[in-house]
């Protein structure tokens, strides 16, 4: 091959990718000068140690090969800034790569990497894309033990204060947690009763709320949680669910089910934890119709379906799903469970002692007691809250609330039971979700109703008015629910309509997003992020009319269950600004989804015309292409009308959203350019996207700023002169 034709003509940068090589030529190791040197998207299986003799690289590029390991002598490239080794079959990073230290851009994304060495582990980074000023580890899509991924989710200096701890000494985990999720009365309760305790009540009372039963097995504690099935509380369940677990699908034989509802909810909420489909009751019904090969191809995450009945104690019982179970958790190398993860020493004194403690919840003031006891350094405490949090054993809220702050819960039975009574009491209902502050205390502790009768272990709990206090508090963080003065209003108890609703106004812009899966708390969430802004109390359970004084708008915002919708319209002088409020507290609430298959799509809607909705991904794509026009689709015989791109996007694009177009724009255009250019002539560039773009206001110091620095930061040939 000759490598030659493919140098640039100041023999600084080599682009050899897409060449399929199934080797690096050994001529590279005789350009020295080379200081961009791209293997991309090819066979490669192994890199030469040959390759530290170009120390002048400062950009390495070996994306999408076959590579499983890095050689240390890498370290040698000193100069490097830039180092990409996206999508290989990479098991571990030499420490080496420490050395560096100019080293700004590490790219491991979809590798095989359980481990990051303690040298580099900071600035990690968990997304999927990488934005064109970002710095650090990307790490995303990676089985990683150490370091944990509940504290990479931290900021500044956790994983040195974790990396501290643990040199005092370490042990691993060796807890595992098991949700059992369905509709009720599938017979949840009574799986866990027969593989924890070998039992079976033949009334086993529905479950409400959850419960949490425990089993010692080979030397690891597994916790089985028990949700309670109704509709009502899925809103709630939701912030209980989470990675780092196994999931049990119970689906039930004697009546139609619905399991892609809630494959999609695990998926939404657990990433690709595992999950085992367990199919009860078979022996009464024939019925179980589902497409187990179509469930098993669009939810990869299913390790087995498992048909069972719980009433039998052999083989056709739930022995099978048993023995299956616990041989997945002691003889899998599985990496999406928190087994193995070390954890500090002192650390795990303190879950141990949690763990076994009586009580329904610490105050701070105890917590750090015991940390003293420990001899926990102070500056780790903080730290070890977060991995407690994440690991599900104990349950703490920062923010401004004080008594949020002050409160860390240990039984997550004492909040789901309160929620539970909250939701579903009388009191509650019959005001349409609007709870006067002083009626909770007496909601939370009223047992006279025949439901508290029939499922005794709702009474288990009594609270304080204090307590009672913080619950409402935890209603705000969850977004369940909002203050109005002293009292709260419940979105998902607001009636299904509100009369005084009138049809919005035609001058308007109309977005509306689609999803695979729309979990049933974003639109109370939605609503209780607003609440500040709805206009003369016009909010019901799937909608709510918004007045902004300050940008002289009014907005609704409507969810349609059953096409998975939200449509947002806004109107007024700033509609474009009140828009992109609107758009940014949704996209936190959707941010908060695992996988990028549940995240919905936004969609441009053509007010008066007979357009389908028009994908906002899809009109950036046309546009980023060169495309001027689009012709949407017609939902009738007749023929849409062409629209300017630019139009279409300029009416729903945020100021921020048109400043990274710029940005990356000029990026792109830049490495085909081979003469430098001057600060006047990037300017000059800027400007023009901004007129093709249709963006009304840019800083252009600003932009400018930004692309200089990618470009220093990058050591790019691409340099402003």
């Amino acid at each position: 091959m000759n490598i030659f034709k493919y140098l640039s003509s100041d023999g600084s940068s080599l682009d050899l990718s897409s060449n399929r090589l199934t080797e690096i030529p050994k001529e590279i190791a005789k350009l020295t000068n080379l200081t961009h040197l791209d293997l991309s998207s090819s066979q490669l299986k192994e890199i030469p140690k040959e390759i530290a003799k170009l120390t002048n690289l400062t950009s390495l590029d070996l994306s999408y090969n076959k590579l499983t390991e890095i050689p240390k002598e890498i370290a040698k490239l000193t100069n490097l800034t830039s180092l990409d080794l996206n999508s290989n079959q990479l098991t571990k990073i030499p420490k080496e790569i420490a050395k560096l230290t100019n080293l700004t851009d590490l790219d491991l994304r979809n590798n095989k990497l359980k481990e990051i060495p303690k040298e580099i582990a900071k600035n990690i980074q968990l997304d999927k894309e990488i934005m064109y000023d970002s710095v650090g580890i990307f790490a995303y899509n990676n089985p990683l033990v150490s370091p944990p991924l509940e504290l990479i989710k931290n900021e500044g200096e956790t994983l040195t204060k974790y990396y501290e701890a643990l040199n005092e000494g370490s042990i691993k985990l060796k807890e595992v947690k098991i949700i059992f999720i369905g509709e009720g009365n599938a017979g949840k309760t009574s799986i866990i009763n027969r593989i924890t305790q070998n039992i079976f009540h033949k009334n086993e009372p529905k479950t409400h709320g959850v419960r949490v039963h425990e089993k010692e097995d080979q030397g690891k504690k597994i916790y089985f949680w028990d949700f309670g099935g109704q509709d009502i509380m899925h809103s709630t369940h939701q912030f209980f669910l989470s990675n780092r677990c196994i999931y049990v699908l119970v689906l039930d034989g004697r009546r139609d089910e619905k399991p892609r509802y809630w494959l999609d909810m695990i998926k939404t909420f657990g990433g690709d934890s595992p999950i085992f489909v367990a199919m009860n009751k078979k022996e009464e019904s024939d019925r179980f119709d589902i497409n187990k090969t179509s469930l098993q191809k669009d939810y990869q995450s299913i390790v087995d379906f498992i048909e069972l009945d719980c009433e039998l104690d052999n083989d056709k019982g739930t022995k099978e799903f048993k023995d299956k179970l616990l041989n997945f958790i002691h003889k899998s190398n599985n990496e999406q469970l928190s087994l193995n993860v070390p954890i500090p020493t002192k650390w795990n004194n303190i879950k141990d002692r949690l763990s076994k403690s009586s009580l329904n919840y610490q105050e701070c003031d105890s917590f750090y007691a015991m940390c003293d006891e420990e001899e926990i350094d102070v500056s780790h405490r903080e730290i070890l809250l977060s991995l407690l949090h994440e690991l599900g054993i104990m349950l703490h809220f920062k923010g401004e609330d004080i008594l949020l702050e002050n409160y860390f819960v240990l039984k997550p039975k004492w909040v789901l039971d309160a929620a539970y009574k909250i939701i579903n009491s009388p009191i509650a209902n019959s005001s349409n979700g609007k709870i006067i502050n002083n009626q909770v205390f007496k909601i939370l502790n009223y047992s006279d109703s025949k439901e508290h009768k029939q499922y005794p272990e709702l009474e288990h709990f009594r609270y304080k008015k204090i307590e009672s206090i913080f619950i409402l508090s935890l209603f705000e963080e969850f977004k369940l629910g909002y203050m109005i003065g002293k009292d709260m209003l419940i979105p998902d108890l607001l009636p299904s309509e509100h009369e005084d609703y009138k049809e919005f106004g035609e001058d308007s812009i109309h977005v509306m997003y689609k999803y695979n899966f729309m979990p049933p708390s974003v639109m109370p969430q939605i609503i209780v992020n607003l609440h500040e802004d709805i206009k003369e109390n016009i909010v019901w359970k799937n909608g709510v009319l918004l007045n902004n004084t300050t940008l002289n708008c009014e907005a609704e915002v409507i969810s349609e269950k059953e096409h998975k919708t939200i449509n947002i319209k806004v109107s007024g002088a700033d509609k474009k600004e009140y828009l992109a409020i609107i758009r940014n507290v949704i996209d936190k609430i959707n941010a908060k989804l695992n996988e990028e298959t549940t995240k919905p799509e936004l969609y441009l809607i053509i007010a008066n015309s007979n357009c389908k909705p028009i994908s906002y991904r899809y009109l950036k794509s046309k546009e980023k292409a060169g495309d001027i026009t689009h012709r949407p689709e017609a939902t009738d015989s007749d023929f849409c009308e062409e629209y300017k791109i630019q139009d279409l996007l300029g009416g729903i694009r945020t100021k921020d959203e048109a400043e990274t177009l710029i940005i990356e724009t000029i990026l792109e255009e830049l490495k085909s350019i081979n003469n430098k250019l001057s600060q006047e002539d990037v300017e000059e560039k800027i400007m023009s996207y901004k007129a093709n773009f249709g963006v009304a206001e840019i800083n252009l110091g600003a932009i400018y700023n930004k692309i200089n620095d990618v470009l220093i930061r990058s050591h790019s040939k691409y340099m402003i002169g």
